[in-house]
């Protein structure tokens, strides 16, 4: 991760890079996917689940895509429009619910792939499984459903990849912190549809997501998150369209970037998440 060096983080340009083992090639300009912001600032992508619209938060810490279910009022608030409908997407026939879910956890631990290779003729026959989403020490539990839908970008150039059959966690309740949380200021997924999960496959029980599927695709060797004020923000430095880049470097940037890379210590839980390291720091001229 990076700031410009007269920005901050929280109002600046974040850019991210994730390395990958596929030969670099680079695609044409203009694979950027436009970032907006919830109301409680978290970066939204707009991306189709099921054939709808949904505003997912991008997460580089988790893999999965997790959709919050409108019939068993998962959104945050209940009345958001953008909340994903399972009866929609059986409608239209791209949703199919995972059987293997009924009989074992999806766990990310667990070396052998959750393939979901058989399904439930209705939603409703489906057995929720626990799990959680570690956010800034706080523990976000989830209760969900594994299954499969189809996945549509669109990027700013007019393309709209797809990624049919991706693996999607349907949650059937609001992601919540089972502990006294009062002085909590902010929930942090109010306004937004689910979660789109940025990091390496390796940490979904899934062993494949959406994302790293967009990226195999499209023969891309990094991403880059450039994330501007949002704009309510008091400091506008300067106000700008954010996005991610695929296998693309803002010129305004050359020189100015501290890249972040995928852990490589062979640990299973931590090998797909990123870590910033910092070479011969130095503070008022002492390192």
């Amino acid at each position: 991760m990076a700031s410009g060096s007269r920005r901050s983080v929280l109002a600046g340009a974040l850019w991210v890079r994730s390395w990958f083992l596929w030969n670099h090639v680079v695609v044409a300009r203009g694979d950027r996917l436009t970032v907006s912001y919830s109301p409680v600032l978290q970066p939204l992508i707009n991306v189709s689940v099921g054939g709808q619209w949904l505003g997912l938060v991008f997460d580089a810490s988790s893999a999965d895509t997790i959709v919050f279910v409108q019939e068993k009022g998962a959104c945050v608030p209940k009345s958001l429009e953008a909340c994903y409908s399972y009866k929609q997407a059986e409608a239209m026939g791209s949703l199919h619910i995972c059987k293997q879910d009924n009989d074992a956890d999806c766990l990310y631990l667990e070396a052998q792939e959750f393939t979901c290779d058989k399904y439930l003729k209705e939603f409703n026959k489906a057995k929720p499984h626990r799990d959680a989403l570690v956010i800034d020490g706080l523990q976000y539990e989830q209760q969900g459903v594994e299954a499969k839908d189809d996945v549509l970008f669109s990027f700013s150039g007019g393309d709209t990849p797809n990624v049919s059959s991706a693996p999607v966690r349907l949650l059937v309740e609001p992601m919540s912190i089972s502990s006294n949380h009062n002085w909590l200021s902010l929930q942090l997924f109010a306004g937004a549809s689910g979660i789109l999960g940025g990091s390496g496959p390796s940490l979904s029980c899934r062993k494949r997501s959406a994302w790293s599927v967009l990226l195999e695709e499209r023969n891309a060797s990094m991403f880059a998150l450039d994330l501007q004020p949002p704009p309510n923000a008091t400091i506008q430095d300067p106000s700008g369209q954010s996005y991610i880049a695929i296998d693309e470097i803002n010129p305004d940037y050359d020189g100015r970037l501290v890249w972040s890379q995928p852990k490589q210590i062979g640990d299973l839980i931590n090998d797909g998440m990123h870590e910033f390291l910092l070479y011969h720091p130095e503070v008022c001229g002492v390192d």
